[in-house]
Parts: C-alpha cells; sequence; structure tokens
C-alpha cells in the first residue's frame, strides 16, 4: 500500500484540530476544561457502527496524523543519511589513499628537485656541475649535465634508455 503522504497531510491539517473523543457512536472534538476533558458531541465530526471503529477514528486524530507523518519523515532523513553514509565513508577512504599518494608523489618530487638544484654530490662530477650517468639497454652510457637531465630522464621513462648507478 502506498500512502500519498502529502495529500494525508493536507487532510490532516484542514480537519478539525485537537484531539478528538467519542460519545456514544459520535465522534467529536474535546476540549479540556479544569483538569476534565469534554466531548463535545454537539459537533460530531462522524459516526461509526462498532465500538472499535469510533475507537479508532477519535484515536487517528489530525493531530496523531501530523505526529506519525513527521515521525515518517524523521526515519526516511536518517534512512538517506544512513544509505548516504556509506558513499560517503568510501569518498574518505578514496581520499585517505590519494592522499597518500599525492604525498608518495611529492616526496619523489622533493627528491628530484633536490638532485636537480646540485644539492646532492653523488654520482661521478664533471667540469660543468652535477652529472648523471646514464646508460642504454645495450650498455652505452652517457654522462649528461643536470640542465640536460630532464630530456634525458623523459626519455629513459619512455624505455629509450635507462639509468644505472
Amino acid at each position: 500500500m502506498t500512502v500519498n503522504k502529502a495529500q494525508l497531510k493536507a487532510l490532516a491539517e484542514a480537519a478539525t484540530p485537537g484531539e478528538w473523543g467519542y460519545s456514544g457512536d459520535y465522534i467529536a472534538p474535546t476540549r479540556s476544561e479544569s483538569g476534565a476533558t469534554y466531548v463535545e458531541a454537539w459537533r460530531s465530526i462522524g459516526q461509526a457502527k462498532t465500538a472499535e471503529d469510533i475507537q479508532f477514528i477519535a484515536a487517528a486524530n489530525p493531530a496523531t496524523v501530523l505526529a506519525l507523518l513527521s515521525e515518517i519523515e524523521r526515519i526516511e532523513l536518517i534512512s538517506r543519511i544512513s544509505c548516504n553514509h556509506d558513499a560517503y565513508m568510501a569518498v574518505l577512504s578514496e581520499r585517505d589513499q590519494l592522499k597518500a599518494e599525492n604525498e608518495a608523489l611529492r616526496q619523489d618530487a622533493e627528491r628530484y628537485r633536490f638532485i636537480r638544484q646540485g644539492q646532492m654530490i653523488e654520482g661521478e662530477s664533471c667540469s660543468e656541475g652535477l652529472c648523471l650517468d646514464l646508460w642504454d639497454a645495450e650498455g652505452a652510457g652517457q654522462m649528461l649535465v643536470l640542465e640536460e637531465a630532464d630530456q634525458a630522464i623523459d626519455a629513459a621513462m619512455a624505455g629509450e634508455r635507462h639509468y644505472v648507478h
């Protein structure tokens, strides 16, 4: 069964407000006075055949229906948040993984910049500054000044030659 909640809410808001009670077979609004509740049978809302129907209709007054609809909306909101929680957690996990990868790449970039700036005096030096020894697949070596290193590294990464230290 599908309940049109918007329609039910509109009907409840348009109905006689307040608590309802019953007197005999009449369902009517109630009023409280000095701690006592009175059924205003003279303002009858409806009439039912059985005691069970009378009690149910009186209990299903607009205030009760609106409270139930409000609770349904709250539960639906929690459900949407719960469903989105799994997706949110997956996004957080992916973000953490990307952060770790980014940190590793940042460290690699810092190492490379450290070498490029000539701050690491490892390897063979040459008259033009810090040099790198690059070797191709056949073992033919090439010594490059760091200014030429970017092109040589790109070529090595493309498989054209590789570095052997």
